[in-house]
């Protein structure tokens, strides 16, 4: 189980990486990244963003996020022209993000489970 602030950091490191792979620009990615990192705190902080997570119901959602994934994977594949070791390493980085999402989601969501009493 990872805390949100590791969560954020690990998602924010991903996305570097991911936009580098893609653009090659090393400042693009970080701009990128930043401006998506402050989107997210003016939405937690105007309670626009999706709010407190319930355990739960992000378990659920993270079920589906695989096939999302595996969509973006299939559409980077068909329209972005970048070398094909990139494309693998994207892929790999893709896939290990909807892995890493759907496990760490069933974690919580057994705490939460087990900390009810409802087994």
């Amino acid at each position: 189980m990872v805390s949100e602030k590791t969560y954020s950091i690990l998602l924010s490191i991903w996305l570097i990486a991911t936009v580098y792979i893609i653009n090659g620009s090393f400042f693009y990615a970080l701009f990128i990244s930043v401006a998506i990192f402050v989107a997210r705190k003016i939405g937690k902080g105007t309670n626009l963003g999706p709010g407190k997570r319930i355990p739960e119901r992000r378990f659920k959602l993270s079920k589906v996020f695989p096939i999302i994934v595996g969509v973006v994977i299939v559409l980077l594949w068909l329209v972005v022209e970048v070398p094909l070791w990139r494309m693998l390493l994207l892929t790999v980085l893709l896939s290990a993000l909807a892995l890493f999402e759907l496990i760490d989601a069933y974690l919580w969501y057994k705490k939460d489970r087990h900390a009810s009493g409802s087994h």
